[in-house]
């Protein structure tokens, strides 16, 4: 027999496994239903090279009850020696590699060592390795692969969503790890798709806002929830500002004073027949909060705070100048976290 590498040996059994050498018939070799490759890859270069030399490192193979054999590692090898014309090739066979555990094992680390398979193939192979029964830890010990690696390849083989578009734009197992978090969202994972594709260096400040978004509308949404078991009139529409004297419309109420000249309290008001509330959606930099207004403040004998007013409505450039600062706010406040986890990374 021949003598395996130690590393294989110590991780399939705890003594050092033989192997015996024999010569099959490449077409005679059956490929293994659990092959954590996805795509045997160009041959033509391998081809050429098994024409002209043929297969200078044995294919791996087990005995199977029908008196065949199983390939365990050298898929590509065989391929490539069909398609030469080799009537034989030479073969390692294992039969202590009898357990389905330890024959997907077998391939991950070969593959692994050689850096041959794709991050996400890497990812099924450890899922494979968890359904026949090895532990998280166990796996992570046997291919010498950090265990957070492990976890975080795990976490994305029990997101369907995230594994398959992650495998069809060709993202890493680092890029499809931050579609997990967004599997059940379309938009929100078309975006990190296209950011991921087109400029990856942004993919985590891009999640980070929409991590942030979520936060905001979840926040509306609860303040809505709040008012409406509360019995507040919801307006649809934002109400009247300053700009206007209008008094015969929804105005906010810090706008407006009572009899006595004082500024309208929203917890005296809500005796108020025009008692209502503006909730202005997550939209800006801040979480929503609740703008308390009356409804028709003339007919409830509320009086304009800043006198008859008149029109002070801003300029267009203003206000392009204020939706760009909104903008840049909230692409800052998004980048925040970011830049946090990058530094605490770096100073671990």
């Amino acid at each position: 027999g021949v003598t395996t590498n130690q590393q294989e040996g110590t991780t399939m059994t705890d003594t050092t496994p033989t192997a015996t050498l024999v010569h099959l018939d490449p077409n005679t070799l059956h490929d293994h239903p659990s092959n954590v490759r996805d795509d045997l890859g160009d041959l033509d270069e391998l081809t050429a090279s098994i024409r002209q030399v043929g297969i200078l490192e044995p294919l791996t193979v087990v005995p199977t009850d029908d008196g065949h054999h199983r390939i365990v590692t050298g898929h590509r090898r065989k391929a490539a020696a069909i398609a030469a014309g080799l009537t034989t090739v030479p073969c390692y066979e294992r039969p202590d590699l009898g357990a389905a555990s330890d024959q997907v094992l077998a391939m991950l680390i070969e593959n692994l060592r050689r850096h041959d398979l794709t991050e996400l193939e890497e990812a099924r192979g450890y899922q494979q390795l968890l359904d026949l029964g090895l532990s998280a830890t166990k796996i992570a010990k046997a291919t010498g692969t950090p265990r957070t690696r492990v976890r975080d390849a795990l976490a994305v083989t029990k997101s369907d969503t995230a594994l398959c578009t992650a495998t069809a734009h060709g993202l890493t197992l680092d890029q499809a790890l931050v579609l997990t978090e967004f599997a059940g969202d379309d938009d929100a994972l078309d975006t990190l798709t296209d950011a991921a594709v087109e400029d990856p260096d942004r993919l985590l400040h891009v999640a980070s806002r929409i991590r942030q978004d979520r936060e905001r509308q979840a926040d509306y949404e609860l303040l809505v929830a709040e008012h409406e078991a509360a019995g507040v009139t919801i307006l649809e529409q934002p109400p009247e500002r300053h700009h206007t004297k209008a008094l015969g419309v929804p105005r906010v109420l810090d706008e407006l004073i009572d009899g006595d000249d004082q500024v309208l309290d929203p917890d005296q008001h809500t005796t108020c027949p025009g008692h209502a509330v503006w909730i202005e959606k997550a939209s800006s930099y801040y979480s929503p909060k609740p703008a308390y207004v009356c409804i028709d403040p003339q007919t409830y004998g509320h009086r304009n705070r800043y006198g008859t007013g008149g029109e002070n409505k801003l300029p267009e450039e203003a206000k392009a100048e204020r939706r760009e600062v909104i903008e840049n706010n909230k692409a800052r406040r998004a980048a925040e976290p970011v830049r946090r986890d990058y530094i605490r990374t770096l100073l671990t």
